[in-house]
């Protein structure tokens, strides 16, 4: 046998230190994430309901306010707020930027935004509006109609068949 000598093995480390060292910013929008998650139970339900922590960049959370009353809150309560988040989630916060930042509105998901572009056939779209039509609340309507076309969409062999590359035509798009 040869000899079989035991060099210095590399100190344990974790597959998140792996990962996150690999993929350059992951460290910072896995931490927004966190921050999200956490937001209220750090500046407090009502402040919360208000704003929203948009970003992280170089140790400076941006967050986003619905008002400018809001965004003064911010500003005037950031000290505060920078100690407290770095007692939940360490020190890679030094800082925040307050901005004014609108909210999407409730009704426009992002998944909704995406079904504006897909199209239907016209016995699809047909079928979609007849079944919509009988609903008086027209946010119901409106919900009914995209899980309607979610599941016109779910049920076409193109889709159930990933391999099939013919593209889907129709004269008709979805609202």
């Amino acid at each position: 046998m040869g000899d079989m000598r035991i060099g210095r093995t590399a100190p344990a480390r974790s597959v998140r230190e792996l990962v996150t060292a690999a993929v350059p910013g992951l460290a910072e929008r896995m931490l927004i994430t966190l921050i999200r998650g956490g937001w209220a139970a750090t500046v407090g339900p009502e402040l919360a309901l208000r704003t929203d922590p948009l970003a992280l960049e170089h140790g400076t959370l941006s967050v986003g306010a619905e008002t400018s009353a809001s965004l003064q809150e911010l500003a005037l309560r950031a000290p505060d707020i920078v100690d407290l988040l770095a007692r939940r989630f360490g020190s890679a916060v030094s800082s925040i930027r307050p901005t004014l930042h609108r909210r999407r509105p409730a009704s426009a998901p992002a998944t909704v935004q995406r079904l504006r572009d897909v199209v239907l056939t016209s016995a699809e779209t047909a079928s979609v509006e007849c079944l919509a039509s009988a609903i008086a609340d027209p946010v119901v309507a409106a919900a009914v109609r995209r899980v309607l076309v979610k599941d016109h969409l779910a049920r076409r062999p193109q889709l159930a068949h990933p391999h099939n590359t013919e593209p889907l035509r129709s004269p008709v798009r979805t609202a």
